[in-house]
């Protein structure tokens, strides 16, 4: 299970590179959303991982804001699609 933690945060992080790279180069607003989210997921399971003791609050409330992240990006992209 430990490898397969670590290969989550590798993907997660590079989700994180990816969406920057969309903000940045192809001008994509959506992508925004998309890297909101994973770096909230990157904070949250590294946190878990590492245990850094964060107050539960501040991980629900984290774990919440990537959850309306990534709705916002859906609904974008439905909308535009």
């Amino acid at each position: 299970m430990f490898c397969l933690k670590i290969f989550s945060l590798i993907i997660e992080i590079s989700i994180v590179f990816v969406s920057l790279a969309l903000i940045l180069r192809k001008k994509k607003k959506y992508a925004w959303g998309v890297f909101a989210t994973f770096l909230i997921y990157f904070f949250y399971d590294t946190s878990n991982f590492l245990n850094l003791n964060i107050p539960e609050k501040v991980l629900t409330v984290a774990f919440f804001a990537a959850t309306l992240s990534i709705f916002g990006v859906m609904v974008f992209l439905y909308k535009n699609s």
